[in-house]
């Protein structure tokens, strides 16, 4: 099967896999923002914000409308095929991206000024 819609459900899967991996890297770097902050300032490492920063993907999952059990992950496998079904679905790719990429720049709105304050604070008190 071929055509235009065909070529348009790829094209939302693909935005549906690259909102998702923006986020992963977004959380990434929040990652290496909290374990900096400790090193730098010589403080304590704040675990709970890790573990805020883990917890930020959940809205992946849940934007994506799958319901995911503990138990699904140990099987990866299923857990694909059924995500690929759902998202295979008209509209829900585009839902899913849409709120996906409204998280990914909530994310960086938030982390992105923490980051630059951070660092000129850290310049001034570096000199």
């Amino acid at each position: 099967m071929s055509g235009p819609g065909r070529a348009c459900d790829a094209v939302a899967v693909t935005a549906v896999l690259v909102a998702p991996a923006a986020v992963l890297v977004l959380d990434l770097y929040a990652v290496v923002l909290v374990v900096l902050r400790a090193k730098v300032y010589r403080v304590a490492l704040y675990r709970p914000m890790l573990l805020n920063i883990g917890l930020s993907t959940l809205p992946v999952v849940t934007a994506i409308g799958v319901r995911v059990n503990s138990w699904d992950v140990r099987h990866p496998v299923a857990l694909l095929r059924r995500l690929s079904t759902h998202l295979r679905q008209p509209g829900t790719a585009l839902e899913a991206g849409a709120f996906v990429a409204t998280h990914a720049i909530l994310v960086a709105v938030l982390y992105v000024p923490l980051f630059w304050l951070a660092w000129t604070s850290f310049l001034a008190t570096a000199v």
